[in-house]
């Protein structure tokens, strides 16, 4: 979105899903080849602003310091703006090492980009006031469907995250069959993320192999991630953690209930009261939401779901983001 506008380097650091939440050899190296080629392009021309995403993990934000001090020392007069995803940062700061760390990283940063106005407030509380409110978008705008019904016998829902424990993929699946011994008419399921080490694709296939009401597909981007949404009748994240999941905005933006834990920034979305809210680790709210959303499904609901895509449009977003970059 900022290229039609500014010059833009990108330098890339390849997460392979398979070390998730570890201190791997493989992920060092990755850093190490992406680090040297940040240095490179510093090194050929002056950059007004480097842009960022905060990690927060211990060794990940060690490696935001050594990149914002090297920015830095070789560009006196740039800016450094770093993007927080993740709605658990006070949980980290719980830490004193983790606390020492952050407090140098805030005095090298112009300014903290957040998904969440809640995000804001809680910063505001650690008297870092170099704030700015930037919620999630989607990639790309379609005419949602608003007019059709699921078929009854077929309702289908999409998971469509990476498959990690925490994302409640394990639950999910325990739900699954019970939804199913119980229902005249089966409801379908297709799973669709990238593979990790917690979840491999042959324990999945091994979760799933005698459930005929569960699909697995390959990993989606672009127009095949939301040719999937638009292929089910709902979505469902019963997520453990959660930031402001782009996967809810694509949901709303093509008028696709979702199920969903409301936890992160999510009520900030669909407010406290949604109806379809999924209690974290619990089978049995996922089961009864699962029910409740097939046996009560309506056009409104649609409409409904519309109605709070709207205030995260591209448009919003756009106008959003250029004021950030040119204050």
């Amino acid at each position: 979105m900022l290229e039609g506008r500014y010059h833009i380097t990108k330098v890339e650091e390849f997460a392979d899903l398979k070390y998730h939440g570890q201190v791997s050899l493989g992920k060092q190296i990755a850093f190490i080849r992406a680090f040297l080629n940040f240095l490179r392009q510093l090194f050929r021309k002056r950059y007004a602003v480097y842009y960022g995403v905060l990690y927060l993990s211990f060794f990940g934000m060690l490696k935001n310091l050594l990149i914002v001090l090297s920015y830095k020392l070789l560009n006196l007069n740039g800016r450094v703006y770093l993007h927080i995803h993740r709605s658990d940062l006070s949980c980290f700061l719980e830490r004193f090492k983790n606390r020492y760390l952050f407090k140098l990283l805030t005095n090298l940063v112009d300014q903290f980009i957040v998904l969440s106005e809640m995000q804001v407030t809680e910063l505001n509380g650690m008297d870092i006031y170099n704030v700015s409110y930037l919620p999630n978008c989607v990639e790309k705008e379609l005419v949602p469907d608003l007019n059709s019904m699921p078929n009854s016998k077929n309702f289908s829902f999409l998971f469509l995250s990476n498959f990690l424990e925490k994302k409640g993929l394990l639950d999910l699946i325990d739900a699954i069959s019970i939804v199913n011994e119980k229902r005249s008419a089966p409801v379908f399921f297709e799973l669709v993320g990238n593979y990790s080490n917690e979840i491999s694709k042959e324990r999945l296939q091994d979760l799933v192999k005698n459930n005929p009401y569960v699909q697995v597909g390959n990993p989606v981007q672009g127009m095949d991630k939301f040719k999937a949404i638009q292929r089910a009748d709902a979505l469902i994240l019963p997520s453990y953690n959660e930031g402001l999941p782009l996967v809810l905005l694509e949901s709303l933006s093509l008028a696709k209930p979702i199920l969903i834990s409301p936890v992160g920034y999510i009520t900030e979305v669909l407010g406290n009261n949604y109806p379809y809210f999924i209690e974290p680790g619990n089978i049995s709210s996922i089961v009864n939401r699962i029910n409740d959303l097939v046996d009560n499904f309506s056009i409104n609901l649609k409409s409904e779901m519309y109605q709070l895509y709207k205030p995260y449009s591209l448009e919003t977003h756009k106008r959003k983001l250029f004021q950030i970059f040119t204050e």
